[in-house]
C-alpha cells in the first residue's frame, strides 16, 4: 500500500458498476424481458502480513462507513454503497496510515446487489434465463484497487421462474365473436348452397398459463330451458337457439362448459401454456329454425367464468 493521491493505492479500494440490464429469454421460445441488476454493497476479505494496530479504515467515496473485523492478519471490509450511486456506479475507499508500504492480498469479494425484475403479471409462466458478464480490473466494471489480478471476468447467471395460478390473455377486441358457417356466408351463397349449414360457429383465441385445479362455467342473457346452457336471441322476435360453449383442451379435444355448473378441471385439461381458444357452436336443428327468419341477427352475451378452485 501507498501514501499517495490515487485512491487505488490505498488499503481499501473497490470499484463497482451501475445498473446493468440482463436479458432474460424463456426456455423453450417466448417473448424476451429485461431485469436490472443492481449493486448494493461490496466488500472484500484483505490478508496482510502483519496486523494493523488500528484497523480503523474511514470510508472516503460512494460508499457508508461501517466497522472494519479483524482476525489474525486478516481484515473484513463490507459496506452498503450510496443509494446515489448504485444507479451509476462509483468507488468506495479508504485508507489506514499502517497499511502503507504493506503487501495486501485480496482473497475474497463480497457482493450485495438486487434484482428489479419486470412485471410478473405481464409474464407466460415458465422458467426464463439470462447471464450478465461484468469485468474485472483497473477502470474496469470492478476495480479492487492498484496490483494484479487473477481473473478477469465475473459472470452473473440468472434463472427467474414464473408460476400463474391462472392468467388468460385475450386478443383486442376479444369481446365479440360472430358464428357463420365453414368458410363463411359469403363463401356459402357464392356457392349457391340451398341446404341448411351442418352448424354455424366462431372461435375466441386465448392463451392461458395455469397451475392450480380451476372452475369453469358460463354466466347466460338468456339461459335454455334446461338451465345448463346459453342462447342467442332474434333481433326481431323472441326465437332462441342454443349455443355450445367448448375449451379446446389439450390434443384440441374440445371440454364443454356449462351454465350453472363450476366443473373443477385439473391443471390444463382445458387450458395450458399456449393458444387455447374457446369455440362457440349452434348445430344444425337450431341453423336450420334460423334461417326461417332471413335478414335478422340473433345476438346474447355469454360471460365464461374461470377462476381458482380454493379449498
Amino acid at each position: 500500500m501507498k501514501e499517495s493521491g490515487d485512491s487505488r493505492e490505498g488499503l481499501h479500494y473497490l470499484g463497482f458498476p451501475g445498473a446493468r440490464d440482463v436479458t432474460l429469454v424463456k426456455q423453450g421460445g417466448g417473448a424476451s424481458y429485461t431485469l436490472k441488476f443492481i449493486v448494493t454493497a461490496v466488500g472484500s476479505e484483505m490478508y496482510l502480513g502483519s496486523l494493523l494496530a488500528d484497523g480503523n479504515i474511514p470510508e472516503k467515496g460512494d460508499c457508508v462507513y461501517s466497522y472494519v473485523w479483524r482476525a489474525s492478519s486478516f481484515l473484513y471490509v463490507f459496506r452498503n454503497v450510496k443509494e446515489s450511486a448504485s444507479a451509476s456506479g462509483g468507488q468506495c475507499h479508504g485508507q489506514n496510515a499502517g497499511a502503507v508500504g504493506k503487501d495486501l492480498t485480496i482473497s475474497s469479494i463480497y457482493l450485495g446487489y438486487k434484482l428489479k425484475a419486470p412485471n410478473p403479471l405481464a409474464m407466460e409462466n415458465g422458467t426464463y434465463t439470462g447471464k450478465l458478464t461484468l469485468s474485472m480490473g483497473r477502470n474496469q466494471d470492478f476495480d479492487f484497487g492498484a496490483g494484479t489480478y487473477a481473473d478477469t471476468q465475473l459472470t452473473v447467471n440468472v434463472t427467474l421462474k414464473v408460476r400463474h395460478q391462472i392468467k388468460i390473455d385475450f386478443p383486442a377486441g376479444g369481446n365479440r365473436v360472430v358464428l357463420q358457417p365453414p368458410g363463411g356466408w359469403h363463401d356459402w351463397i357464392y356457392r349457391g348452397k340451398s341446404n341448411t349449414p351442418s352448424y354455424i360457429d366462431a372461435v375466441l383465441p386465448a392463451r392461458f398459463w395455469v397451475a392450480v385445479p380451476y372452475h369453469a362455467s358460463l354466466s347466460c342473457q338468456y339461459l335454455n330451458s334446461r338451465g345448463d346452457g346459453c342462447q342467442i336471441k332474434n333481433d326481431k322476435n323472441d326465437h332462441k337457439v342454443s349455443v355450445q360453449v367448448y375449451g379446446t383442451g389439450i390434443r384440441n379435444r374440445e371440454w364443454p362448459i356449462y351454465a350453472g355448473k363450476t366443473d373443477i378441471y385439473a391443471y390444463h385439461r382445458i387450458l395450458a401454456d399456449s393458444s387455447r381458444p374457446f369455440r362457440f357452436v349452434v348445430e344444425k336443428n337450431s341453423v336450420k329454425e334460423m334461417m326461417k327468419y332471413p335478414g335478422s341477427t340473433y345476438r346474447g352475451d355469454i360471460t365464461i367464468i374461470i377462476d381458482v378452485a380454493i379449498n
